[in-house]
């Protein structure tokens, strides 16, 4: 135990564990990134868009929405005899 406590104690701050510990899905790099697009993307609207046109959707939200309800195609079985019946249902069999 305690040679797992200072193997993760030694993990970056954007590796997987460390980021499903903070609660977050994606890198604070890639947030920052997606952040100072959208600022960019929102100055260039405004000195050069078009009158009555609507402000860029924003990359960030994007990325950090939480409310699309759907989960993708991902499922996950609690033992292997659980997965081939689903595999073999899904065959067809």
């Amino acid at each position: 135990m305690r040679l797992a406590a200072t193997l993760a104690s030694g993990l970056p701050p954007d590796s997987r564990c460390m980021m499903h510990l903070a609660g977050q899905k994606l890198p604070e790099k890639t947030l920052m990134d997606a952040a100072a697009v959208d600022a960019l993307h929102r100055i260039e609207w405004r000195l050069i868009g078009c009158p009555g046109s609507r402000p860029p959707d924003s990359i960030l939200a994007a990325l950090t929405d939480h409310d699309t309800g759907d989960a993708g195609n991902v499922q996950s079985f609690d033992s292997p005899e659980d997965f081939e019946a689903a595999l073999a249902a899904m065959k067809g069999g």
